[in-house]
């Protein structure tokens, strides 16, 4: 069976699936990275999108478009920080 396991996405769509009211009802415990880039990503979302998937690691993407957005990368290394 064939899960998804890495995914990117803009910080807005990450509040979207916080917000998301059945977001307990699907099994996404295969997702192993989230890449994330584009726009500005707020603490409290970053804060509660690791929460909410504890196993997975955040690796956050910044670049030109030009170029690729994946040049300079950052592996978020701590659960929580200030």
């Amino acid at each position: 069976e064939r899960k998804v396991t890495h995914t990117t996405l803009v910080p807005s769509m990450f509040q979207l699936l916080l917000s998301a009211p059945n977001l307990k009802e699907y099994d996404l415990r295969s997702v192993r990275y989230f890449v994330y880039g584009g726009s500005t990503m707020l603490e409290k979302v970053l804060h509660g999108i690791m929460k909410a998937f504890p196993g997975a690691k955040f690796v956050q993407g910044y670049g030109m478009t030009e170029t690729s957005v994946r040049d300079p990368i950052y592996l978020c290394k701590t659960r929580y920080f200030i």
